[in-house]
């Protein structure tokens, strides 16, 4: 649970496991296996651009907050 929780994981691998425990056919390998595939998911590049401050004032003076 200490792994899933770093993936914020925590609540699907209970849900997961339950139905294990219960019939008693939960294992060790499967659960290693479980994480193997959820940590090989790719992450998707993320764009950005950053503008000149003064690009920036100029939309804060129209704005009703500005």
């Amino acid at each position: 649970m200490s792994l899933a929780a770093t993936q914020d994981k925590e609540v699907a691998v209970a849900d997961d496991l339950k139905p294990e425990l219960v019939t008693g056919t939960f294992t060790l390998h499967r659960l290693q296996h479980q994480f193997e595939r959820m940590t090989n998911l790719p992450v998707p590049a993320v764009a950005s651009v950053q503008h000149e401050r003064s690009i920036a004032k100029l939309h804060l003076k129209g704005s009703p907050i500005g």
